[in-house]
């Protein structure tokens, strides 16, 4: 989802117009990845009205899910960590573990 996360500070200036000065030993580190870090944000995908749409029609619904997943990555993430626990802890190749039942 779009933001503005890469700003060194509340006056706004984008991370590419702040005055680096890192440790000498990681300057070569820090200032490459405050630029390709200045690069992407604010063109990260996703559309963060719909965003809080979302999270306040979850806020004012009576019945709230114990978590929001948000935007294509973080749903594909999810589905993918949980099918593969599923995989991982209720199966035996395609049968239910011995001592679970889907009845």
């Amino acid at each position: 989802m779009r933001r503005a996360w890469s700003l060194p500070h509340r006056l706004g200036r984008p991370l590419a117009e702040a005055d680096p000065k890192p440790d000498r030993d990681y300057a070569d580190t820090a200032i490459a990845r405050m630029q390709a870090t200045s690069g992407i944000s604010g063109k990260q995908p996703g559309d963060p009205v719909r965003a809080c749409a979302a999270i306040i029609q979850t806020v004012e619904d009576e019945i709230r899910p114990r978590h929001l997943v948000l935007g294509a990555f973080g749903v594909e993430t999810v589905c993918g960590k949980l099918a593969g626990v599923v995989e991982n802890q209720c199966l035996e190749g395609d049968q239910p573990r011995r001592g679970l039942s889907r009845e």
